[in-house]
């Protein structure tokens, strides 16, 4: 039935694109052109259906006899319902700035549970095989990752969710032994060194002025010292330290940029560097490579591996160059 729905609604919003009325009703009603449906890509039944669901039909010129009937209307409003979630979950990991690996498995337990509780409940009653069937895939796609280390550490790693993301897990307690195992022991590898003492060329001690002598004989200052105290603390208690502590912002790296939370949170500040760098997906690599083969084209196959390295820098990080190019060159 949910199928039959939205084919039937696919061929509507083909309609309706090679309407010039339609065209410019919607484009002033949404603001933007509707979206046809795309084989590869996962949310474009959602993307359509969300765009022209509520669109009113005889403003827009359809003819009524392609019009879909209240049961077809019905059914793929519950369809946009239930997949919003998920493409709020896509966007939520496309976010700039924000890693992406620590938010996978909140987001897939997040989904488990929203599914379960359609199971359970009365709500989208003629769409709960379609639900089973998202969670058996769900299940099915996503169960490697409840084993893997790195992803149950990186959860852990953003402050705002700590232990908080294994309640959708299916043995919450299980995972939430096995994450704190696997962080204190990578907690237990870190080597705690302090960084070497500035060593001086005889060279830039003859350069250096006399008024600046009295810099080589301040004693050390009080906040040194602490840090030194506080780099001895145990594994056992930095952690305890790291649940107890507070952090309602969105994006993790925030915390650990912080001066005082590098003092406090010594090792897992080195783990959460090398962890909340990774990619969680594939997306931004494959764009990458979908550049490249948009800018070696065939009149450009004589181009030097340093140009074209310096195009495709300069196209995949645009929006940053535009941003210092304004900020170097106000407009006035």
């Amino acid at each position: 039935m949910l199928n039959n729905s939205v084919e039937r609604f696919a061929s509507v919003v083909a309609k309706l694109k090679k309407s010039t009325q339609g065209t410019e009703y919607v484009e002033k009603e949404l603001g933007m052109a509707l979206k046809a449906r795309c084989a590869t890509r996962w949310n474009s039944n959602f993307i359509m259906a969300d765009r022209a669901i509520k669109l009113d039909w005889t403003a827009a010129g359809l003819d009524p006899k392609h019009r879909l009937s209240r049961e077809h209307q019905n059914i793929l409003e519950d369809f946009v319902e239930m997949k919003r979630p998920f493409q709020e979950s896509f966007e939520t990991l496309q976010q700039n700035g924000v890693p992406a690996i620590c938010q996978v498995l909140p987001l897939i337990y997040n989904l488990r549970i929203f599914l379960q509780g359609i199971l359970d409940g009365d709500q989208f009653l003629t769409l709960h095989g379609y639900a089973e069937e998202l969670l058996k895939q769900l299940n099915v796609r996503f169960s490697s990752l409840e084993n893997d280390d790195f992803f149950l550490a990186a959860a852990f790693l953003d402050p705002a969710i700590k232990f908080s993301f294994t309640h959708g897990a299916e043995n919450p307690e299980a995972v939430k032994s096995r994450t704190q195992a696997i962080v204190l022991e990578m907690m237990r590898r870190v080597e705690l060194t302090r960084p070497p003492p500035e060593s001086r060329s005889e060279e830039s001690k003859v350069k250096r002025s006399k008024l600046f002598s009295f810099i080589d004989k301040e004693p050390r200052s009080s906040v040194s010292s602490q840090r030194d105290t506080i780099s001895a603390v145990s594994v056992e208690t930095e952690f305890q330290l790291y649940l107890d502590s507070r952090w309602d912002e969105i994006n993790p790296l925030e915390f650990y940029a912080k001066e005082d939370n590098q003092d406090m949170f010594k090792r897992l500040t080195v783990i959460a560097k090398q962890v909340l760098c990774a990619t969680a997906t594939t997306a931004g690599i494959e764009r990458i490579l979908s550049i490249s083969g948009q800018i070696l084209r065939d009149r450009r196959l004589s181009t030097s591996a340093l140009n074209f390295e310096m195009l495709l820098f300069c196209n995949v990080n645009s929006d940053l160059l535009y941003r210092t190019s304004r900020s170097t060159y106000p407009i006035p």
